[in-house]
């Protein structure tokens, strides 16, 4: 696991808490079912486009991006499933979805910080 899916497990795990306590049960669950989709996805994106990167013959590339667009239609799927089936708070869908967004963009930042100090420190 990664630090990015590593933050955003801890992120997770911190709103809802926080909104179990706050607003209840069923915003909270909404949050934990939006986060593990949305490291899950996170996961397999990353895996897949790793191979791609990797991959050297072009019918091994197709397979794979057949995978990639057949991963976005599932995560809609699995999306739809969970706000119109389980007793889930839509919102809470989409926060948890939101946390793994903001822990990429986190990790961003840290990167480009990190570099740019990396960089100060040579000259």
């Amino acid at each position: 696991m990664s630090s990015m899916e590593r933050a955003s497990v801890a992120l997770i795990a911190l709103t809802s808490g926080i909104t179990l306590w706050l607003v209840g049960q069923r915003m909270a669950l909404g949050v934990v079912a939006g986060g593990a989709l949305s490291v899950v996805n996170l996961y397999v994106l990353r895996w897949l486009v790793g191979a791609l990167l990797r991959a050297e013959r072009p019918p091994r590339q197709v397979g794979l991006v057949t995978l990639l667009v057949f991963k976005f239609a599932l995560m809609g799927l699995a999306i739809f499933a969970i706000v119109h089936f389980l007793p889930l708070s839509p919102l809470g869908v989409l926060l948890g979805v939101s946390l793994v967004v903001l822990s990429i963009l986190a990790e961003g930042f840290r990167a480009a910080f990190r570099a740019q100090g990396a960089r100060a420190e040579r000259q």
